[in-house]
């Protein structure tokens, strides 16, 4: 953690309340200078323990600033002082900059984004109460079927006996599923809680900080769930006229980023989980002590001896020797030194139970130290939290702030340390591809200086300028000192050019670039830049997007697994311990969501266009799908608020609901449609045999009309009257086949759930009658 500054909030420890302290007591282990030894004992081990700690880390922290030089853009003292000597380029390629930025980019867009949280709660009961509720279904079929098989076999006790089981089973299966949607509430609600509660404490902003460190030294740190007290204060009264300031807690858990130079683990543990202890270390001032008496429970003489400096307590060796170096590297020449800022210390760990005792006693809490005494056994562990500075104890907590005993440090590496809590960052992974990069760059600019102008070799003794200077220039004059002997082919000046090498050393650039590509797996395209061998088709795309996220999929797992989920899981449990609200209370689960969904949004976009296009309107697999959590997800993976064009839940379930009961009314309209229709079918049938009928006579009276006419004989007439028959005929087979294509079309839209329109279309059910006849 940073620097504890006075601010309108400071984090503080959870489940710690301020006490009053009283110092000169004497308990009844012993006289006041007996116990204020042992507790000086005790603060020295840890003091040392601390120590140890901090020269085991010195390795790593040398690591670290040559990340961060290079971060910066500048060499190692040496080298700088070699090029510098020998008159060479001191260039430098930000190549490592580059890369580190656009990973942390990368990391922050897909680890949070706008429209989705990283992270989600889901209730363990689930699985077990759904396979009760399936297998009390199961059972109460099973029962339904033996009373029928018993009624068939007139077996009334049997059959009573049956449905009674029946009964049975169906009362337990809706108990559980009241239990799991009792279990799913819960669920939503600690959710809202616990988002709210991060929301409150910009955990977005901390863990991006956290990203930035992760990125640059290898290792991330966030820190809580610690309880946000406010310390504005509140005027009040005492009655009397007389206002004083109180302080009132209002506990709120708090995630805060950890600056990893001054988080000191145990250095023999290779996981965070393994540590058995950790130390943080503060640089306070004299305002800042002065201030956590009141807002962190500070013992006040501790802090008055400190300050005073009435006692030499055991001092820290404190070497801020990389504060120096971090200050030259980005321009400050100051050395960093600690005058007027007192080095603090936090513990997290676990003392022997009359250690605990005896600090206890020193606060003035002799109660708890004989609640504690009666603990004393072998086999338990007392975590505790303190707080010392030179020397003296500031503040003890006996009860550790989560009852599950987690540490509440949350370690994310981008690369994992094979025998140490600490990873290695970008910088570390591509030094080598860094240094070939910038090394053939100076010899690129070293030479173009040489080959960009000739070499010029010039005989003193034959020449000298007029004006006294040798330096050339255009339109100078030179006076020849000597004749130029006979045979004498020597010139007086002459130009030599070196050779520019520009393309075999790009060559050397261009290895050296592609193969800080391969180790940090961040390619070009990854970086918003299109690489030389990238496709141009939008599938070739696509491919080459989802093999390069497979990197980032590795080291967003590792977010998860370090970040997310211990964060998380130990923000439930504070809520669980803590919180007032018993309706957010339940069995849970966290559920990191960074390489599940974060990561294949295009990958899922396309699956979710497929399952909306092939099975939410197919009624066989449309029941089985949430439609509305689905076409919220869409919107999600194309990056469109969902609540910027859906309607809310409830107001979906409303319409649904509305829509279902206008479809229960249509049967007797459609009914009434079809009627309708069948009477115009029929009325048309009728009209058409009426048009028949009269075409003919009509026909029949123009034949012997035109017979009369033209005197044919009855021969000719028969034949006449046959052929229009035949024509007769022919049209009424073809007015049959279109009155029963026309029923047919009506019988598969009424099967449909359709109307007919009475001209071989149809209209849907929903259609208003007037339109539809």
């Amino acid at each position: 953690m940073n620097v504890v500054v006075a601010a309108p909030q400071v984090p503080i420890l959870a489940g710690v309340a301020n006490h009053t302290f009283v110092i000169g007591d004497k308990g009844p282990t012993g006289t006041e200078a007996e116990l204020l030894d042992r507790v000086t004992h005790i603060v020295g081990r840890l003091q040392t323990l601390a120590d140890e700690q901090v020269a085991a880390k010195s390795n790593i922290e040398t690591r670290w600033i040559n990340n961060v030089r290079a971060y910066h853009g500048f060499y190692d003292p040496t080298t700088e002082a070699d090029l510098k000597e020998q008159k060479k380029s001191r260039a430098y390629v930000k190549l490592i900059r580059a890369k580190t930025t656009a990973l942390e980019a990368r990391l922050f867009d897909l680890i949070f984004p706008t429209d989705d949280r990283n992270w989600g709660i889901k209730p363990t009961p689930v699985p077990n109460l759904m396979r009760e509720a399936s297998q009390a279904a199961l059972a109460a079929a099973q029962a339904a079927e033996q009373a029928n098989q018993a009624a068939a076999a007139g077996d009334e006790a049997g059959e009573a006996a049956a449905v009674a089981e029946g009964n049975d089973h169906a009362s337990r299966e809706r108990a559980a599923r009241a239990i799991m949607k009792q279990a799913q509430d819960s669920c939503d609600l600690m959710q809202q809680e616990m988002d709210d509660q991060l929301t409150e404490c910009s955990y977005p902003q901390e863990s991006r900080d956290m990203i930035h460190d992760a990125c640059l030294l290898g290792t991330g740190i966030l820190k809580g769930p610690l309880v946000n007290q406010s310390t504005a204060g509140q005027w009040t009264d005492d009655g009397n006229g007389n206002y004083s300031l109180s302080y009132d807690e209002n506990p709120r858990p708090i995630v805060r980023r950890v600056d990893p130079w001054s988080f000191f683990p145990d250095m023999s543990a290779r996981r965070i989980e393994e540590a058995e202890f950790t130390f943080e270390r503060y640089l306070w001032t004299k305002t800042q002590l002065r201030k956590m008496v009141k807002t962190h429970g500070f013992n006040p003489d501790a802090v008055r001896r400190i300050l005073r400096g009435e006692r030499g307590g055991v001092k820290s060796r404190v070497n801020l020797n990389y504060l120096t170096q971090i200050r030259s590297i980005t321009g400050d020449s100051r050395e960093a030194n600690i005058s007027g800022r007192f080095v603090g210390w936090e513990y997290h760990g676990a003392l022997e139970c009359g250690e605990v005792c005896d600090l206890l006693r020193m606060m003035g809490r002799h109660e708890e130290a004989e609640e504690y005494e009666k603990r004393d056994d072998p086999l338990e562990e007392f975590r505790v939290v303190a707080f010392f500075c030179e020397g003296e104890l500031l503040k003890i907590s006996p009860e550790y702030p989560l009852d599950s005993g987690e540490t509440l440090y949350s370690v994310f590496n981008i690369e994992e340390g094979e025998g140490t809590i600490f990873g290695y960052g970008i910088p570390h992974i591509m030094a080598d591809s860094s240094h070939a990069t910038n090394a053939a760059w100076r010899m690129a600019l070293d030479n173009s200086a040489l080959s960009v102008g000739p070499q010029v070799v010039v005989d003193k003794e034959s020449i000298i300028p007029a004006d006294g200077d040798w330096t050339m220039r255009p339109g100078k004059v030179w006076l020849r000192t000597k004749p130029r002997a006979q045979g004498d082919t020597a010139k007086p000046v002459e130009f030599f050019d070196v050779p520019n090498n520009m393309n075999e050393i790009g060559a050397i650039i261009k290895t050296s670039m592609d193969f800080a590509d391969i180790e940090t797996g961040l390619p070009m395209p990854q970086q918003g830049e299109q690489g030389a061998h990238t496709t141009q088709t939008f599938g070739g795309m696509a491919i080459l997007q989802n093999a390069a996220n497979i990197i980032f999929r590795r080291i967003v797992k590792n977010y998860d697994d370090g970040a997310i989920t211990p964060t998380m899981r130990r923000l439930y449990h504070w809520n669980m311990q803590h919180s007032q609200r018993p309706e957010i209370k339940g069995d849970m689960s966290v559920d990191a969501r960074g390489t599940s969904v974060l990561l294949v949004r295009e990958l899922q976009s396309q699956n979710l266009m497929f399952i909306v296009g092939n099975f939410l309107s197919n009624p066989n697999t449309g029941p089985m799908i949430k439609g509305y959590e689905v076409v919220k997800k869409l919107f999600q993976s194309l990056m469109v608020p969902p609540d910027d064009v859906m309607e809310s839940k409830e107001d979906y379930e409303k319409a649904v609901a509305a829509a279902a009961e206008q479809a229960a009314q249509q049967p007797n309209e459609a009914q009434l449609r079809l009627e309708v229709a069948q009477v115009a079918a029929d009325a048309r049938k009728a009209a058409s045999d009426v048009s028949l009928q009269i075409a003919q006579l009509n026909e029949r009276t123009e034949i012997l009309r035109l017979a009369q006419n033209r005197e044919l004989t009855g021969a000719q007439i028969q034949a006449l009257l046959a052929g229009k028959k035949m024509e007769i005929d022919s049209s009424e087979r073809k007015m049959t086949a279109e009155i029963g294509a026309e029923q047919m079309f009506a019988r598969e839209a009424r099967a449909r759930g359709e109307e007919p329109t009475g001209s071989g279309g149809y209209v849907s059910a929903g259609a208003e009658p007037d339109k539809a006849a």
